[in-house]
């Protein structure tokens, strides 16, 4: 009894209380946005992010990108008078307050009394984690696709743990809405969309108070507000980009076969392009160029780019013939190609970050954007430089330390709390399967929309966020550790 005592006290001495942690994590978030606002240099934009600026300017598609993220830097003031400066400032501060709004409204929320010194040091770690901050200001779908996953993470447990039925009611439509945009920015939004609108579905469920009716009927409105928000958005951009590259979705699927099909060849040597009759200069050509790492190796590959080219029509035929009558080389193309996205080679091998303006001279000039990098961009390069090889560039920590979080809840956590966790860490490792058959390049920034959702998950542990039934419980835990 004497030693579990001794162990409480100095469980006591090490927990901040939370009239003290809070502030301090919300002025380090508040930090963060602006450290990042100051990185970003306006917006860091490749080839393709200046495209997307590009058809919000014009109004027309000149890519094979969804239109929605066009049309934002349409809505955000991307004009030929005002060039793309405002339209991407806009973007960066909206990804800024989505990204550490997210962390800011899960710790107010909560509310334990204490919160551990160790795990609040390593929270605020992860609020001003170096890697989030530099993304935050690269103007790429994949960071405004994680800042709102993350953010609406934030707003799901916000409905669950409110006790008003005013604030649980509003804040399940706004999550909603904001979920039915996810598909709408990246494709692998058709994957969490269903299984993160379960948080603002288990809001609308639990109110205890309320009739079966009633809970019913909210858990309506918020599946048809996350509809109707996908649907009106989607309208919305398809009006405003013209032409807008209908057909993104089967060449991305297109992208996917040709990529696998090579890999395949590679790894069986009679493989499908044998069986097709390919020429031996298309086979060469396949030898010497293929890299599990990036598709990109087409574009040095003229021959057989043009050979798989004509197969068009039919390559999605192609593809599931040669996995089915070649799945050990499938599955090794597979497995190269999942080690490099998940951080399992050498660091430099794949695109960290990007850094200043990149894009086509035409377009960088009607959008009044000047290609290349300033002084800032080439400091912030060099300070983070060094970090390319530790784990908050590798994708394989992230998904471990999700595991762990979604182990520690099932086996630490309430039954409602356990529930509503576990769902959302689950969407975010489905958005990571996602990937099992459809990666086709290794930079970080396609997995980076699970760092956002991982650093609200981390302090909503943290901070010891609780559904509002059982928040009495979670005080009463503390009382009684700290006595």
């Amino acid at each position: 009894m004497t030693g579990k005592t001794s162990l409480s006290r100095v469980a006591g001495h090490l927990a901040l209380p939370r009239a003290v942690a809070l502030p301090v994590l919300l002025a380090i978030c508040a930090a963060a946005i602006a450290f990042a606002a100051a990185l970003s240099t306006g917006g860091h934009a490749s080839i393709d992010a200046t495209q997307q600026i590009y058809e919000g300017q014009t109004g027309r598609s000149v890519s094979w990108n969804p239109p929605f993220m066009s049309a934002l830097f349409a809505a955000f003031g991307a004009s030929p008078q005002a060039g793309a400066g405002i339209s991407t400032a806009i973007f960066v501060a909206v990804v800024c307050i989505l990204l550490w709004g997210a962390p800011a409204l899960v710790a107010w929320q909560s509310r334990a009394e204490k919160v551990s010194i160790p795990a609040f040091l390593f929270a605020l770690l992860l609020v001003f984690n170096p890697t989030v901050i530099v993304y935050a200001g690269i103007v790429w779908k994949d960071v405004l696709f994680g800042a709102m996953a993350g953010f609406s993470i934030a707003l799901g447990l916000l409905a669950i743990g409110s006790k008003s039925f005013a604030v649980r009611v509003l804040v399940s439509l706004m999550a909603a809405a904001l979920i039915g945009l996810l598909p709408l920015v990246r494709q692998q939004g058709w994957v969490m969309a269903p299984i993160l609108l379960g948080l603002p579905v288990l809001a609308m469920f639990w109110m205890d108070r309320a009739s079966l009716r009633l809970r019913g009927t909210g858990v309506l409105a918020v599946v048809l507000a996350c509809v109707i928000a996908n649907v009106v958005a989607n309208t919305w951009a398809e009006r405003l980009i013209k032409e807008n590259g209908a057909g993104s979705m089967s060449q991305g699927f297109n992208s996917i076969y040709m990529f696998d099909l090579a890999g395949i060849e590679v790894y069986s040597r009679e493989g499908p392009l044998v069986a097709l009759g390919a020429p031996q200069v298309v086979l060469q050509e396949l030898v010497e160029s293929y890299d599990p790492q990036r598709i990109d190796f087409f574009d040095q590959s003229p021959t057989l780019s043009s050979f798989l080219g004509k197969k068009h029509a039919v390559l999605g035929d192609l593809w599931r013939g040669a996995v089915i009558e070649h799945p050990g080389a499938y599955a090794t193309h597979r497995k190269e190609v999942l080690g490099a996205l998940f951080g399992f080679v050498p660091a430099g091998s794949c695109l960290p970050v990007h850094l200043g303006i990149e894009g086509f001279e035409h377009q960088t000039t009607a959008l009044r954007l000047a290609p290349g990098t300033d002084v800032i961009d080439a400091r912030t390069f060099q300070i983070t430089k060094p970090m390319f090889g530790l784990p908050i560039f590798r994708h394989w920590a992230y998904a471990a330390a999700f595991a762990g979080l979604a182990l520690f809840s099932f086996a630490f956590r309430r039954s409602r709390t356990r529930v509503a966790l576990l769902v959302a860490s689950g969407s975010v490792l489905l958005f990571y399967g996602s990937f099992v058959p459809t990666a086709i390049a290794c930079d970080f920034r396609y997995l980076f929309p699970a760092v956002p959702c991982l650093m609200t998950l981390s302090i909503a542990f943290i901070f010891r966020w609780s559904e509002a039934s059982e928040s009495a419980m979670v005080i009463d835990d503390v009382h009684s550790r700290t006595r």
